[in-house]
């Protein structure tokens, strides 16, 4: 089953960037269904939730990807709350029963994940939905095709990502340890992903292995 995605926009102070949202629900051969960074969800998109069965996991794919996480577990009443290394430090407010990294992640074979290491900032978890082909990310990179708000050329051009797809700056402002990065990307492009469902932007279909690469390539976070 193809994952369902639900999606919103976030406007930054005085809407200088209005950001697309997006929450991505995979639906497994076990019936189980994973949420990923949940959104502000409409009356609309609660009912097609409802569709889709009970939510069972509700995952933080970052530490900066939070803002409606208590909502959602209030709301869904999931079995098991994932989240990040360090995200019991950093959110103490969020009730996460599991960090990945420290136990099993029970949907390994058909929900593969990567820890994206050196970039403590924002520690993010990136995902592959293997029976689709999908790798789902928060913000490893942004497909920012229809901007909104008044400085959305200034500022996303500063990030790399106005109107195209691409790998933020912010990476690197934040990252601690390139070595440690770069392994962690290529992990990534181990995967055979022709989708990219990012955070941040429209979904990209078709060659999404191959643009990341090529992105990541272009900020210098690839060396080889």
């Amino acid at each position: 089953m193809n994952p369902t995605y639900f999606e919103t926009e976030f406007p930054l102070p005085a809407k200088m960037v209005v950001l697309p949202l997006r929450c991505t629900v995979v639906k497994l051969n076990s019936g189980e269904n994973v949420m990923i960074s949940p959104i502000d969800f409409s009356p609309r998109q609660l009912a097609e939730i409802k569709k889709l069965g009970p939510i069972t996991h509700i995952v933080a794919p970052c530490l900066i990807h939070h803002l409606f996480l208590n909502k959602a577990i209030e709301r869904f009443k999931p079995r098991e709350v994932w989240g990040p290394p360090t995200c019991r430090e950093v959110l103490p407010e969020v009730p996460f029963t599991h960090v990945f990294g420290h136990i099993r992640w029970p949907f390994e074979l058909h929900l593969p994940f990567v820890f994206i290491e050196g970039v403590p900032r924002i520690n993010e978890v990136v995902f592959y939905h293997v029976a689709t082909k999908t790798m789902i990310c928060a913000d490893l990179c942004f497909n920012l095709q229809k901007p909104k708000g008044w400085a959305a050329p200034l500022m996303l051009r500063l990030l790399g990502t106005y109107k195209r797809f691409g790998v933020s700056r912010v990476q690197a402002r934040f990252m601690k340890d390139r070595d440690a990065f770069e392994r962690s990307v290529k992990d990534v492009l181990k995967w055979n992903f022709e989708t990219i469902a990012m955070g941040h932007g429209e979904l990209l279909v078709g060659h999404g292995r191959d643009r990341l690469e090529a992105a990541l390539r272009e900020r210098g976070y690839l060396k080889s």
